[in-house]
Formats: structure tokens, C-alpha cells, sequence
């Protein structure tokens, strides 16, 4: 394959975006009747559409390790937001996709190359306050983003490239977060992608544009995080350039980005990404974990012992296990963020048995989990995460 003939690839991470505020699905009620995303919308109108994507963690860093790697956080070694690493020999999607000139622009600290997270890229543009000992910063606004990443792209030359852009604008930033401050985020970010739309060919670059977790809103919980709500753990994805146009409705896994980006490109999938094509119509569980108590403060030690809430989810319904071993079933839907809890024991057993025959396959869930990792043992680290609205 000539060099030539290579198409770009732009990937999007919109933080805290929740599915029903792309305008193109018609959730335009929930906002009051705004239109937040007019251009996220005019690219819908001819890319595919998967508003049922489950994330594998409802935060930041452990999410985008999952986006990378095509793994989940138990696989790759990130499950915290801070001080964890990504464990070696986990290749990542800029590792493959090493003969393109790469560039990450993160808009979070803990997206920092100093993760792993971005391994692979040719230049990360990280987040810096010229304090190293607090891993550097804190957030960076959408505007700095696309300059950063508009002033490397005129340096490309024509040739190639991928693009990592990560936009915080909508995250709470440790204050009480409304619908009004949310829309507000979602509609800047907006505005700054048509800004990079329109320096960028489209007609040469596959576009991937995901939330790597969504926002509770009062929806389960007020932020994200502290819960594995539908609000929280479901995200949209929007695919230009590759596969048919299109909305589809079927459950799918962030874990299955990577996967999908490298079939689009023409690339080998390496053996270790678990995740499958996103156009595959095979059904597929979906695993996701959550640590409120370590990652809210609410547990005073400084030490990683397992995720405290995890589940299991299929196209109908959820399950749901909590650190004290209680256990909730719940049915879901793709038209919606509602779930609603299962109280016919019958249907209750039966589901419960049909998730058991995967437990396997997730130590948390098979009681297979061993942590006890130090990991919140830096004053600014603390403060950083402060700000943005975590360790209360």
C-alpha cells in the first residue's frame, strides 16, 4: 500500500458524552428543545451511528486504556484514574498505526503520556502546569485543543495522519453540575469540531467520534463514576469514512473501537484486542466496573482493592453486583436510559443464570480479583482531582 493511499484517522473523545445528547437520534426534549450538536449532527447524516455502546469503565483513564488496547481495565492494568499504569505488552492502537504521523492532544491530566495511555503516538501534547511532581495540570479548554492540534496539522505536509483529541469542556469541575452547564459543554464542543471539520478532508479521513463514559445528571447519580446507570455507562459512537450509513441499535462495547478503526485502515488486529468490528452482527456481553469508595474518598485508605461495583450487560437486560455481594437485575432499552429493576423471581433466576455462564471470563466476578496497589499517595495529585469534581 502506497503512502498515498493511506487515509487519515481523526478519533474524538468527547468527555461525559451521554448518547441521547447527539441531536441526529431526536433527544432534542431532554435539552428543552436545543439543538446541541448541528455539526456532530451533518455527520451522522452520513457515517454510522451506534447509540448503544457500553464503556468498560465510567471514568477517564481506565476508559480510554479500553478504547486503545481493546481490553478491558482487569486486562490492561488501568483502573483508577491516577498512578496506574498500562501494563507492557499491551499494544495499543497508535502502536500499529506506526507509519502514520501521530499526535495526541489530551484536555486531562490523567490522560497524561505519563499512563501508557498514549504509547505509540509520535508527539502527546500533555497537560502541564509546570509542576511534575503533580503529574503536570489539570484540563486544558477545547479551544487549546484545536489550536494545538490545527498549528501540527500544518506541518503534515499532505502525508497521512492519525489524530487523538480529547474535549472536557461539558466535565464538572468540582461544582454541583446542571443540564444547563452540560448542554452548555456539549454545544462549545460542538462548535470547536466544526472548526476542525473544516480543516480537515473528510473524503480522506475516517472520523471516530465516542464518549468515553457518559453524565448521570440526576439520571442514577449526579456526575459519573458513582454508579453503573445507563446514563453513566452508555455512550454514542459515530463512524465516517467506514461501513455502511446508518443507525444501529445493538448493544456494542467501547473495546470494540480499536478493532473496527484497524479493519477500516486496513491493519492487522493484533491478538491481544478482544474487542470485535463494531459492524459484526454477532451479540456480544458487556463488562463494566466501577470504584466509587476509592475513587470518591470515601475508603481512607490510599490502596486499590478491586472494583466495588461491577456488571454484566446483553441487549435486554443488566446485571449488577455491589462490593457487599448484593446483586441487582434490571431490564434496559435502546430507546432510552431507563432501567427498571426485575421483580418476578422467575424472570430474576433465569437472567441471573444466563449471565453466571459468563462469570468466568471476569475475575471480579468469579472471585478470581487479588489488588492492593498504593495509588493515592501525592498531595497534588489529590488537588488536581479535586478540581475536577472527584475525592470530595
Amino acid at each position: 500500500m502506497l503512502m498515498d493511499d493511506r487515509r487519515n484517522l481523526l478519533m474524538v473523545t468527547v468527555d461525559c458524552l451521554r448518547w441521547d445528547a447527539v441531536g441526529f437520534l431526536g433527544h432534542q426534549d431532554r435539552w428543552g428543545g436545543r439543538q446541541l450538536t448541528p455539526n456532530m449532527d451533518r455527520l451522522c447524516a452520513q457515517a454510522a451511528v451506534f447509540p448503544v455502546v457500553i464503556t468498560a469503565a465510567p471514568f477517564t483513564t481506565p476508559s480510554h486504556a479500553s478504547v486503545f488496547c481493546g481490553q478491558y481495565p482487569f486486562e490492561h492494568g488501568v483502573r483508577l484514574l491516577v498512578n496506574q499504569q498500562l501494563r507492557e505488552g499491551r499494544t495499543t492502537l497508535a502502536e500499529v498505526l506506526a507509519a502514520w504521523d501521530s499526535i495526541a492532544v489530551p484536555a486531562g491530566f490523567v490522560l497524561n503520556s505519563t499512563t501508557g495511555v498514549l504509547r505509540g503516538f509520535d508527539t502527546a501534547m500533555d497537560v502541564t502546569d509546570g509542576d511534575p511532581a503533580g503529574r503536570g495540570g489539570c484540563w486544558r479548554r477545547g479551544d487549546t485543543v484545536n489550536r494545538l492540534f490545527l498549528e501540527w496539522l500544518e506541518g503534515t505536509a499532505g502525508e497521512p495522519w492519525f489524530a487523538f483529541l480529547h474535549y472536557l469542556d461539558a466535565h464538572s469541575r468540582g461544582a454541583d453540575i446542571s443540564a444547563d452547564f452540560y448542554a452548555d459543554g456539549i454545544r462549545q464542543i460542538d462548535t470547536l469540531l466544526g472548526e476542525v471539520f473544516a480543516h480537515i478532508d473528510l473524503r480522506r479521513t475516517v472520523v471516530c467520534i465516542f464518549g468515553d463514559h457518559g453524565e448521570g445528571l440526576g439520571e442514577g447519580e449526579p456526575f459519573h463514576g458513582r454508579s453503573l446507570a445507563e446514563p453513566v455507562i452508555r455512550v454514542p459512537v459515530i463512524l465516517h469514512g467506514y461501513g455502511r450509513p446508518g443507525v444501529n441499535w445493538s448493544q456494542r462495547r467501547t473495546i470494540d473501537i480499536a478493532p473496527t478503526l484497524l479493519r477500516a485502515l486496513g491493519r492487522p488486529v493484533p491478538a491481544g484486542m478482544n474487542g470485535i468490528d463494531l459492524f459484526d452482527p454477532r451479540p456480544r456481553i458487556a463488562y463494566v466496573e466501577a470504584c466509587p469508595c476509592q475513587l470518591f474518598g470515601e475508603d481512607a485508605t490510599p490502596a486499590y482493592h478491586g472494583p466495588e461495583r461491577v456488571a454484566l450487560r446483553n441487549d435486554r437486560y443488566k446485571y449488577e453486583r455491589c462490593f457487599d455481594g448484593a446483586e441487582h437485575l434490571f431490564t434496559v432499552a435502546p430507546e432510552g436510559n431507563v432501567e427498571s429493576e426485575i421483580r418476578d423471581p422467575r424472570l430474576a433466576t433465569q437472567v441471573r443464570d444466563d449471565f453466571a455462564a459468563h462469570f468466568q471470563e471476569y475475575p471480579a466476578l468469579c472471585g478470581q480479583e487479588s489488588c492492593d496497589v498504593t495509588y493515592l499517595d501525592n498531595p497534588v495529585v489529590i488537588e488536581r482531582l479535586q478540581e475536577l469534581g472527584y475525592l470530595e
